[in-house]
């Protein structure tokens, strides 16, 4: 058995001015505040805050970091996925990161089977939270999708 772990960028509604932003407290509280009805996912103050989270972490500026980390719980559920993150930033980006694991050797890896069954998942568990994301109506300092 083997351990992946997946990065895929995606496409979320959620954009705020950034200049008028100016820490990630701030954007992780704004963020919690808009997602707060939205039910399955938990929603996580990005790990590592400015400066050296730990050795594992570069130094990296306010707008490199993720503002807040969102886990999917339904994503869980599945036997071959063990973590689930979308770290959020800033202008609609997002980085889906899934820890999966293959029952097979690395001889036998077949990447266009991972990426049908990250696929599959991400339309099973993904998009009905970006539906919903959508259907939420943006309050300044949140720009609005439209």
């Amino acid at each position: 058995m083997l351990k992946f772990e997946i990065y895929a960028p995606i496409n979320i509604p959620i954009n705020w001015q950034s200049e008028l932003i100016i820490n990630n407290e701030q954007r992780y509280f704004l963020l919690k505040n808009h997602l707060s009805t939205i039910k399955g996912i938990n929603i996580k103050p990005n790990n590592w805050p400015m400066g050296f989270g730990s050795l594992e972490h570069d130094n990296l500026p306010l707008l490199y970091q993720p503002s807040a980390i969102l886990e999917v719980e339904d994503f869980e559920k599945e036997d071959d996925i063990y973590h689930s993150n979308i770290y959020i930033y800033d202008n609609c980006l997002a980085i889906l990161n899934l820890g999966i694991t293959v029952n097979t050797n690395i001889t036998n890896i077949d990447d266009f089977v991972i990426t049908e069954r990250i696929e599959e998942l991400s339309k099973k568990y993904l998009a009905p939270i970006l539906k919903l994301i959508y259907s939420l109506t943006a309050k300044p300092p949140l720009i609005s999708r439209t």
